[in-house]
């Protein structure tokens, strides 16, 4: 891409992300998430079914790259819909 479509790739990747976030949040709307929190669910599932070691709530802020008291907020708060369910982890 060049400079003429109106900021170089760096534009034109934010443009896309941003419109990606806008058309995930209308489908994910009426199933009640929000784009954060389909994003740790999608972690937590694909942690299950590759069978992967138990990750704690640190570990899975830092591979979605969020703060981690945002994640922990998420992870709670889909807690009290029944969505996911957390155990203790191994090293805490």
């Amino acid at each position: 891409m060049t400079e003429s479509t109106g900021g170089g790739l760096g534009y034109a990747l934010l443009h896309a992300a941003q419109a990606w976030r806008t058309e995930a949040a209308a489908v994910l709307k009426p199933h009640g998430l929000t784009v954060p929190q389909f994003l740790v669910v999608t972690a937590l599932l694909r942690q299950v079914r590759h069978e992967w070691a138990p990750l704690s709530q640190t570990e899975l802020a830092t591979r979605l790259g969020m703060d981690a008291n945002t994640t922990s907020q998420i992870v709670r708060g889909l807690e009290r819909r029944g969505i996911v369910q957390r155990t203790t982890h191994p090293d805490d």
